[in-house]
């Protein structure tokens, strides 16, 4: 009877410290995001970025309107949509697999099947075969995301925040990423909300 007691006193403390360790993250994410959403400078300039971001937003749409989707990149956005991007932020440009408008062919399908599944490729040469799938492969987007470059960097926090536009929402929000040093590896450890790290 004692072992059953204690490995179930051992599991019950396994899942009381785990429901901790998940509040905890839950709770470093959920101020986060408050701090970024209220933050006024942040704010502010999220809404200039939108307004310097107008005619990249209404080319995009022209392209879309007349291909019936957006272009893979911007790169690939021709200058009969938008003229010049002086002065335009610097943005990424992206979208989720699932709104990536395939190339029909055999060749795609078979190399876009030699990107998944267990492999022992090195994940540098597998992220390169997988860039030059979507550049070969991907004819375009169903919809987008844009982040900008940083704004607001605020010494007192470990914040890099950003303006982040999408274009399934047609709305502008503030994206984030935390940076903290493990206390064991000293590794920088990384969490983002509404876009990708830059630094």
């Amino acid at each position: 009877m004692r072992p059953a007691r204690s490995c179930r006193a051992m599991l019950k403390k396994i899942a009381f410290v785990g429901c901790f360790l998940i509040l905890v993250m839950f709770g470093k994410t959920l101020i986060s995001s408050v701090t970024v959403n209220f933050d006024r400078v942040a704010e502010a300039e999220k809404k200039q970025i939108a307004a310097r971001a107008q005619p990249l937003l209404a080319a995009l749409e022209r392209y879309r309107a007349e291909k019936g989707f957006y272009p893979p990149s911007l790169d690939r956005l021709p200058r009969k949509y938008l003229a010049s991007r002086n002065g335009l932020p610097d943005f990424l440009y992206s979208a989720e697999e699932s709104d990536w408008i395939k190339v029909a062919s055999a060749e795609c399908a078979a190399r876009e099947r030699s990107l998944h599944g267990l492999t022992l490729e090195q994940t540098t040469h597998l992220e390169q075969r997988g860039r030059q799938f979507q550049a070969d492969c991907v004819a375009g987007y169903r919809n987008y995301r844009l982040q900008s470059e940083d704004v607001h960097v605020d010494p007192s926090t470990s914040l890099e925040r950003w303006a982040y536009y999408s274009s399934s929402s047609k709305s502008w929000g503030l994206g984030w990423c935390s940076h903290e040093v493990s206390s064991q590896t000293s590794d920088i450890l990384k969490t983002a909300s509404n876009g990708v790290c830059r630094w």
